[in-house]
């Protein structure tokens, strides 16, 4: 994700997504187009772990490597997601203020929403699930808190 976030700042993006056009080696524009291809390869680079890299340091382009990331990393998303709930399911307010306890909740929550997603629907099914999360995610936010909070809680 912040690969993404950091390529869309730079008006890149179209290089992983594909919507920029690869141009002939004859083009006037060419070196510039490989320039940035090769930044936006290096950056995808930079965000992997040194220890996986050299499985794709030889892809040619940035499309290309890109796609290779996300077939062989895409799919291990259910671990991912177990790890998530876990930690969720475990996390408490202990010895931190209330807005750090919710705080990490909150990204907890976070990035396992940019995993679970809804499909989209116009029934306003995807509302009523929201509201019912919502209610799931204050429960659990309730239960973590310390016991000083109980009068507040219950």
């Amino acid at each position: 994700m912040a690969i993404r976030i950091a390529l869309g700042t730079k008006e890149i993006l179209c290089f992983i997504k594909g919507t920029i056009s690869i141009l002939d080696k004859g083009s006037k524009q060419y070196e510039l187009w490989r320039r940035c291809d090769f930044m936006v390869t290096s950056w995808i680079l930079n965000s992997i772990s040194k220890d996986l890299m050299d499985g794709f340091i030889y892809t040619a382009l940035a499309r290309d490597l890109w796609l290779e990331v996300i077939e062989r990393f895409e799919e291990c998303n259910g671990p991912m997601i177990y790890q998530l709930h876990r930690k969720i399911s475990l996390i408490a307010q202990d010895n931190v203020f209330v807005s750090v306890y919710f705080t990490r909740l909150k990204r907890l929550w976070d990035e396992l929403g940019s995993m679970e997603t809804l499909p989209p629907c116009s029934c306003g099914a995807s509302k009523v699930i929201d509201e019912i999360n919502n209610k799931k995610k204050l429960m659990q936010f309730l239960m973590g808190m310390n016991n000083v909070y109980g009068a507040i809680r219950d």
